[in-house]
């Protein structure tokens, strides 16, 4: 299986991350990463709860469905429903990991994903033997944002200690459209999606 090295001056390099002086390591297909398509990253708790499952599918769908990339972090929960239902509804799906390629690869994580290689592009920044570390998947959440034309957050559970409010606030500040899915709608409110939509984030009533 072929890595490659994404610099600036490599045609398939984002042009959204030209100014970060990140160096990509990429396997998958990267006609992707060129797609004229608008990106939408779909992210949200990895404690999903069965509303959060729900809601991600339906948006995911749509979204699918109406030619859009769907950008995510590939954590358990929300993100793996957003990757399998993209999967399902033939999208495309960028895949940006919080370790290095090479240690994803070889883990089991890979195993869904390897299968499907030509409708998804799988990049790091990180080297290629890096391991999952909680302040490197929030470092990584600002290469989704950067990427994605629009946020979604399905569901943030809570606000302290959450990756998903994290990149939801972050992208806000970015000045990104952040969508969040209507507490309302759940039959236990989510508190970062509470906060989010008092910070100016968009109300998604689905």
């Amino acid at each position: 299986m072929e890595i490659i090295t994404l610099t600036k001056e490599h045609p398939y390099y984002p042009d959204e991350l030209k100014e970060t002086n990140l160096t990509l390591r990429a396997v998958g297909n990267l006609e992707i990463l060129k797609l004229k398509s608008k990106r939408v990253a779909v992210v949200g708790s990895r404690d999903a709860t069965y509303d959060g499952i729900y809601y991600a599918k339906r948006i995911t769908r749509a979204l699918v469905n109406k030619g859009y990339i769907i950008v995510s972090g590939g954590a358990r929960g929300i993100d793996t429903i957003a990757f399998e239902t993209t999967i399902e509804y033939n999208g495309k799906f960028i895949l940006v990991i919080a370790e290095g390629i090479r240690n994803y690869i070889s883990s089991y994580k890979f195993n869904a994903v390897k299968k499907h290689l030509n409708s998804v592009v799988v990049i790091s920044q990180y080297n290629d033997y890096d391991i999952w570390t909680g302040y490197r998947a929030m470092l990584r959440n600002e290469t989704i944002i950067r990427l994605s034309n629009v946020i979604v957050v399905v569901e943030s559970i809570k606000v302290e200690h959450s990756g998903s409010f994290a990149c939801g606030k972050r992208a806000l500040e970015l000045g990104k459209d952040v969508y969040v899915v209507n507490p309302d709608l759940f039959k236990i409110k989510p508190a970062g999606n509470v906060e989010l939509i008092k910070l100016g984030a968009k109300t998604l009533n689905f």
